[in-house]
């Protein structure tokens, strides 16, 4: 199953880790601007608890390659930019520290990359809860839905500074709503009131897959919310013909306004760079991640076209 996980990933890297990187270089500008005005904390974190391998099956570069390298070219970064990733399975581990340790100009980093291997669970997001975290980037790219949960992400934004992005596995956990055997990962996700409101109301009625998923990210995104994430910007993946949400979704959790423009202006950037692509393979890419018309009874996918169409080509 990770194998067949990884092989997928592998078409939609290109765009996922561009505007990952892309969104962390600039967070980390703003916070480091902010740290020199006010002379705060001299140090940035990246966290990445699902690292996977340093390369992807098509030999594309992974999201942590790309960070590292980008840090690597940024004087500021050299100097403050702690990184923590992680995998639970040790050969990812072991092909991560690889390509990070054949990075050339690795050794300019004050703070070499940290690479661990094990599970994501309570013995985490308590590390994290129960300590002053320097501002820090999170990025959560679970497969599936393990290890994903509300208290993971209020672990880490509870700190000034600190934001987070994850990837949200739409027809893994739309699928899991109303599956009993899973129904505690749900609840660690949603928040028990809010997994048994959705779980009653697809259970009871028949729920058009539109309305369904609107249902599913509205309140994902109102979790986010009451935890104190002012601004979530949910990205929505489509299959090639246009026609579906597929099992992967983005979600945006910024505590800063700018670092929330950052957000949109970085997914814009990204499916230009592949319009601009001339194979046809990245006409398709294209088309399976473009942003797609969202439902106007939505308040959450209102605003999103609102801005989508503000930024677009």
């Amino acid at each position: 199953m990770v194998d067949e996980f990884f092989e997928e990933q592998a078409e939609q890297s290109q765009i996922k880790a561009e505007i990952v990187t892309k969104y962390f270089l600039v967070w980390a500008k703003i916070i480091i601007a902010s740290q020199r005005k006010y002379k705060r904390e001299n140090r940035v974190a990246y966290i990445d608890l699902f690292a996977g391998p340093g390369r992807y099956r098509d030999g594309s570069l992974s999201t942590p390659i790309m960070i590292i390298e980008n840090a690597i070219k940024d004087p500021d970064l050299c100097e403050r930019l702690i990184a923590v990733f992680n995998d639970k399975d040790e050969n990812n581990s072991n092909s991560l520290k690889q390509a990070i340790g054949s990075l050339p100009g690795i050794a300019k980093l004050r703070h070499q990359p940290q690479v661990y291997t094990g599970e994501v669970g309570e013995e985490v997001v308590h590390s994290f809860a129960t300590r002053k975290l320097v501002p820090s980037f999170l990025f959560v790219d679970p497969f599936g839905y393990k290890g994903l949960s509300l208290k993971l992400v209020n672990s880490v934004l509870k700190d000034w500074g600190c934001d987070c992005v994850f990837f949200f596995n739409y027809n893994r956990i739309s699928m899991g709503l109303t599956n009993s055997v899973v129904q505690s990962h749900m609840e660690a996700l949603f928040g028990e009131t809010r997994a048994a409101r959705l779980r009653q109301r697809f259970e009871t009625d028949y729920v058009r897959p539109a309305d369904r998923e609107n249902f599913i990210i509205e309140e994902m995104t109102d979790a986010l919310r009451e935890m104190g994430g002012e601004y979530v910007i949910p990205f929505r993946f489509r299959n090639a013909a246009g026609t579906r949400t597929t099992h992967h979704l983005f979600l945006f959790q910024s505590t800063s306004l700018a670092s929330s423009e950052c957000a949109k202006s970085c997914m814009t950037t990204a499916k230009r760079n592949l319009a601009s692509q001339d194979s046809s393979t990245a006409r398709l890419t294209l088309v399976a991640r473009a942003y797609s018309p969202c439902a106007a009874r939505s308040r959450t996918w209102k605003n999103c076209s609102l801005s989508i169409a503000r930024a677009g080509p």
